[in-house]
Formats: structure tokens, sequence, C-alpha cells
């Protein structure tokens, strides 16, 4: 009877934890037509992701996920070679982590360990997946946060890390498949309430290089900002960052953002959002003021491609509009400006981009999305082409 009764609470506990697991596959397919005037080529992109939940604890979970992908970019005219995503990079590790949150009295804790998503408060210096840790503090009004991880794990077309020659060299070395090996300390502190309806804050980057080749290039950044709201209505942010760095000789620049937002929730959910960017150029090519270098490349437009779309020696004015005409229906327009601070070197104004998007969620597990836009450049930047335009359609389903 004994071993009836143990195995009937064991057989009731593994049902119990089966019956908490969250697990799924999500499918991608997006297939895309692009050029310039003087070019048209196809590019295809299939994603298989596979992920599994299940808690630890009662204030935990771990989370496993992996990926199987293809994509391909097809020159049709003029005809040229065909570039697929390498064997070697077609699967991929991605979010897999431990994280959870608990209190102790009136102290928030939280934490996550594995390959995990890192970002600093712009999105434009530090953005992606990598492996390590990061943990928070919530006290009162007052959040603080250390995080700390590594960049050679990854691939090196993901990861997007352009920092030096070395750098440079690793994305063009075919035989290379990983990332540039650096390590990352994030520290972040934000303070609520001082001003009612705002939150101040600051974080402190600092990478490491751990590859020597050419030479190693170490960067720092102070990253002070604010948010807040200003009525039912209106919200705007601003950041700023001071970057150090040290290769041969010490250097340093600038960078900023600031961005307001209306939203009318009564008005079809219309939301009208004004940005303005800038990342220091060059100025003097000779002085210790450089371009400012982010450690993720992260492409900061839709159309406009190359060095152009980099957040580094660059000023860029948009503006989007969001309507939600029905609620399974999200539409949006976007216009930016792109210009080059470094006005010694070339042309203040670099060109305009002009770009939709339409999105409709046929049923919580499928959706779509088209978007289209056009890059129309300034003829004294750039002879190579007039216009540049894309238009793609991506369907995703969760089974």
């Amino acid at each position: 009877m004994k071993r009836i009764v143990f195995l009937l609470i064991l057989a009731g506990g593994i049902v119990m934890q089966a019956a908490a697991l969250e697990f799924g596959v999500n499918l991608s397919d997006t297939t895309g037509l692009n050029g310039t005037n003087k070019a048209f080529n196809i590019s295809q992109a299939n994603e298989a992701e596979a992920f599994i939940k299940f808690p630890v604890g009662g204030f935990s979970s771990i989370y496993i996920s992996g990926e199987a992908r293809f994509s391909g970019f097809f020159p049709i005219s003029p005809k040229g070679t065909a570039q697929l995503l390498p064997l070697a990079q077609s699967f991929r590790l991605k979010r897999t982590d431990w994280s959870g949150n608990t209190a102790f009295n009136t102290i928030g804790f939280q934490w996550a360990i594995g390959r995990t998503l890192f970002n600093e408060y712009s999105n434009k210096i530090l953005s992606g997946l990598f492996d390590g840790a990061r943990a928070g503090l919530t006290i009162k009004h007052t959040d603080l946060a250390f995080a700390l991880g590594y960049t050679g794990l990854t691939y090196k077309n993901d990861a997007k890390i352009r920092i030096d020659q070395d750098d440079t060299n690793r994305m063009a070395d075919k035989g290379k498949i990983l990332a540039p090996q650096r390590l990352f300390l994030l520290l972040s502190a934000a303070f609520q309430e001082i001003i009612p309806s705002h939150t101040f804050g600051l974080d402190m980057l600092a990478q490491f290089d751990l590859l020597k080749e050419i030479g190693r290039t170490h960067t720092q950044y102070f990253i002070p900002y604010i948010h807040g709201r200003i009525n039912r209505n209106f919200n705007w942010k601003y950041w700023a960052a001071v970057q150090f760095g040290e290769d041969t000789q010490f250097f340093y620049s600038l960078a900023s953002g600031l961005s307001v937002q209306y939203f009318n929730p009564d008005w079809r959910y219309f939301t009208l959002t004004g940005k303005l960017d800038w990342a220091a150029g060059d100025y003097d090519g000779a002085g210790s003021m450089r371009s400012f270098i982010p450690v993720t490349s992260l492409k900061q437009t839709v159309v406009a491609d190359g060095a152009i779309s980099r957040f580094s020696n660059m000023l860029t004015a948009g503006l989007t509009a969001s309507v939600r005409p029905i609620r399974a229906l999200l539409t949006d327009v976007s216009y930016i400006a792109l210009a080059s601070p470094n006005t010694v070197k070339a042309p203040a104004y670099i060109g305009s981009e002009l770009s939709a998007k339409v999105s409709y969620r046929f049923y919580d597990d499928f959706s779509a999305a088209f978007t289209g836009g056009i890059f129309v450049p300034n003829p004294k930047f750039t002879t190579a082409y007039n216009v540049r335009w894309m238009t793609e359609l991506a369907f995703t389903v969760r089974l």
C-alpha cells in the first residue's frame, strides 16, 4: 500500500510539473524584393524556433530555445552569385537562461543567467543576445542593476560587432564564424519620482577587447538619461553618451538622442513619435575626438544600408505615425532624414527614407506583415544609384 501511495504521489507530481510546462515552435517566412534603379534582387529567410519553459520553484524558470534557419540573397538583374547563409550558421542557440524574481521584505531581486538579452538604455550602443548574467535590485523608487557578458560564443553576423580593424577583418574572413572576443560590464541605476512621473538614470558600460591581432581597443560609455510622462497623452525621453576609448592612444566621442511621443487611445490608438539622434563624427581626423563607436552596430534604417545605417557619424531626424483601424490591424508610416555631422569629409545631407508597415494578426498564433520603403540619396553623397527600394512580406506562426 505504501508503494502504491508513493507512486501515486510521484505520478501526480510529474503530471503537475508537465502541466506547468510551456513549449512550442515559432515558424517564420520572409520574402523580400529589393534593389535600386540599377539592380533588382530577391531575398528569402525561413526560421523555425523551438522553445521550452519550465518552472523552478515558485519564483524562477528555465527557458531553452534553439533555431534552424535559412537565408539567401539572389541577384536577378544584373545576374550575380547567390549569397547563402553558411551551413555552419544554420543552427543557433537562442535565448537559453535561468531567470526569476523574488522579494526580501521590501527589496525586489531579479536575475538571469545564460544566453540572455543585454542592452543599455538607448538600445543603440549595446543590444543583443550574449552569454553572461544579469542581476537587479528594486528598493522603493530605486532600481540598481549589474550585468556581465561575453560575445565570443555567438555568430559574428548576429553579434554585429565592428569596433576596430580586427573586427572588420574577422567579418570579412569566411573561415571564422564566431564574433570577436569581447567582455562587457554594465552597471545601471534609475531613480523614479524625483520629479513626478519621471525617471532619472545612469548606465555605465565598459567593453574589454580580448582579441589581439592588429591591436586591442577598449571603450567605456557613460549614459545619463531621463524619461517621463507630461500628461495622459504625451511622454518623452532624452539620453546622452560620453565615450572614452583606448587603443594606441586615448580618444573620446559623444552621442545623444531625444524622443517625444503623442498617444491617443481614444482615436484608434493613434501614436505620433518624433526622434532626433546624433552620433559624433571624426571632425579633425587627427585629434583625440573620433567618430562615435557603438559596441553592436545595429542597423538604424529600414531601407538604407551599409555605413550610412550605422550609429556612427550620424545625425537623423525622424517622424513615425501609427494607427490601429481595427484591433487586429496595425499600420505605421515613417520618415527619416539622414545627415553626416562630419561635414569635412562628406556632404552634410545624406538622403531621406520613407517606409510603411502593415501588420495583421489573423489569430493569436498567426500573423502577417508587409513592409515597403524607398531611400533617396543626395547625388553629391553617392552616384552609385538614384533610389534604393525594398518590399517584404513576412508570416509568423506559433504552434
